[in-house]
């Protein structure tokens, strides 16, 4: 657990690093899982994007069901607070394929992980992926967009299942384990349904 913790501060720490630039924008993202902060910052062509964040909405309705089939009578299991609030996280690099005025496309790789915990244990997905995205400039300062990325491991595994095991990392308290087909795909499907949309909302500096 303090692992986890401790490379989500690297992560936060290298993000804010950016912050000292022209070309960075701050804001939030809202994906099918995690709601998230999010900042990027764009060159000329090209342009990095990370995002980390919680599955508030997930944790929040989830929470409250737990909560009332506890105090119904219909459940008699403990309720742990890692049950809701574990986190993901997104990093990716892109092209700005599109600069319009005020419509934008980019295209690019990232990598995702997105944890949980089961079994009394904590279980963490990663996945190498390909990403795009809408983005609609209303003017200098504010903008929205849309991100989608897809697990590489996907299309990958109908060609080599060994080649896409390459893409992607499975993690289980404290050691790392090779992951069979089986559960690359689980994985990537499940817990990766977090990256196939996410709507954000973006500031410049």
């Amino acid at each position: 657990m303090k692992k986890l913790f401790i490379v989500l501060l690297v992560v936060a720490v290298a993000t804010s690093s950016l912050f000292a630039f022209s070309g960075t924008s701050l804001g939030f993202s809202q994906g099918l899982v995690n709601t998230s902060f999010v900042a990027s910052y764009d060159w000329e062509n090209f342009g990095v994007q990370g995002d980390v964040g919680l599955p508030l909405i997930y944790s929040t309705v989830g929470a409250i069901g737990a909560i009332a089939e506890k105090a119904s009578g219909e459940s008699e299991k403990e309720i742990n607070i890692l049950d809701f609030i574990l986190p993901g996280a997104h990093v990716g690099a892109y092209w700005r394929a599109i600069k319009g005025e005020h419509f934008g496309w980019n295209l690019g790789l990232g990598g995702s992980f997105q944890s949980y915990f089961v079994e009394n244990k904590i279980r963490i997905w990663g996945f190498a992926s390909i990403t795009s995205g809408l983005q609609y400039r209303f003017n200098d300062k504010f903008a929205i967009g849309l991100d989608t990325s897809v697990p590489i491991a996907l299309p990958l595994s109908l060609i080599s299942e060994d080649a896409a095991k390459y893409t992607c990392f499975y993690f289980v308290d404290g050691e790392s384990k090779p992951a069979d087909i089986a559960v690359i795909l689980f994985g990537a499907v499940y817990y990766g349904i977090n990256e196939l949309a996410r709507v954000n909302f973006k500031w410049s500096l």
